[in-house]
């Protein structure tokens, strides 16, 4: 999901033989300078806490104590991948894996275009859309996702 997909895809364009099945659900593959400012503006911890408290709180039990310093992180993260995208059409055209390629249909960091991209350039993918959900993975219909998984994984 998210991030996760991405570092799957890399490993995979990296090491042929790692990952057999891979599926991504939200993983942003268009990344610049400007896109990784916009989008670390979102992961400013004192803003979450004093504008969605409710999420700073959801942001502490899924990641302990030191969920703020995962958020710094993780914008250092994004900095790197808007100076240097890891993912482009060389590293996706390198991926052997069978993959699919998700994105939800109310997706608001994620592009519909980006996700296209990607899924057009890996040999062995499919491309699938989550109906009637968002970005966070607590909108995602869980049962639809598990017989989507089971199904591509069978």
């Amino acid at each position: 999901y998210s991030m996760g997909g991405y570092v799957a895809l890399y490993l995979a364009a990296q090491h042929k033989d790692v990952l057999s099945n891979i599926i991504t659900l939200g993983t942003k593959f268009a990344w610049s300078p400007e896109i990784a400012e916009k989008e670390i503006k979102m992961l400013d911890a004192n803003s979450i806490t004093e504008k969605v408290p409710k999420f700073a709180d959801a942001l502490q039990k899924r990641h302990g104590s030191k969920w703020k310093a995962m958020l710094t992180r993780t914008s250092e993260m994004m900095l790197d991948l808007g100076n240097n995208n890891l993912l482009n059409k060389s590293s996706f055209e390198k991926i052997q894996s069978k993959t699919a390629i998700g994105l939800a249909d109310n997706d608001t960091m994620v592009s519909k275009e980006e996700t296209d991209f990607a899924a057009s350039q890996i040999k062995n993918s499919v491309r699938f859309t989550m109906q009637n959900s968002k970005h966070p993975i607590e909108t995602v219909d869980v049962k639809a996702l598990a017989d989507l998984i089971k199904k591509f994984t069978d």
